[in-house]
């Protein structure tokens, strides 16, 4: 917990001081992938995420063995065969929104995050198309699905497992973040 909050410091801090940040302490992601014999679904709901509503800058963390399984032996093997959580155990995502926004303006936007997704040791660039919704109150929701593909981060999947797991994964994130 120590190291979770340490890292939050340090990206509360990747912008100016007197930037507008607004957290989400509580952001969902669902992952799931789809095979003809066995599709394994996983979520989780403590997801931490900052965006700085000045500069469009994200940032999220998450607890790769925070992510529940219906099955405990698939959960068991996703941490330790697969993702090798305990070397690996946190996902991160930095990156800028792109696209026109006005946080100021209720209403939806299309825009893309585009940033550096590190997972397994990997670090990529990305570029992921989301929606975000102002509230009246002014707060933001954040809304995405994405693919990512096991070999772009080193996940292994052996052979005799190609029909039980698929090669990519489809990522569902939801973030609410409050306007203070």
């Amino acid at each position: 917990m120590k190291k979770t909050f340490s890292l939050i410091l340090f990206i509360l801090s990747f912008s100016g001081l007197f930037a507008q940040k607004i957290l989400s302490k509580n952001s969902y992601v669902r992952i799931y992938s789809y095979t003809p014999i066995e599709d394994i679904e996983a979520t989780l709901n403590d997801g931490i995420s900052i965006l700085n509503i000045d500069t469009k800058e994200i940032a999220y963390v998450l607890n790769i063995q925070s992510l529940t399984f219906k099955n405990a032996l698939m959960q068991e093997h996703f941490n330790e065969n697969y993702m090798e959580s305990e070397k690996f155990p946190k996902a991160t995502l930095n990156g800028s929104l792109s696209g026109d926004i006005d946080f100021s303006i209720p209403g939806k936007n299309m825009v893309t995050i585009k940033g550096k997704l590190k997972m397994h040791g990997v670090e990529k660039v990305v570029s992921i198309p989301i929606d975000i919704t102002i509230q009246k109150d002014l707060s933001v929701i954040l809304k995405t699905d994405f693919f990512v593909k096991c070999e772009d981060f080193g996940i292994k999947i052996p052979k005799l497992m190609f029909t039980k797991i698929a090669q990519e994964i489809k990522v569902s994130v939801e973030s609410k973040f409050l306007n203070p």
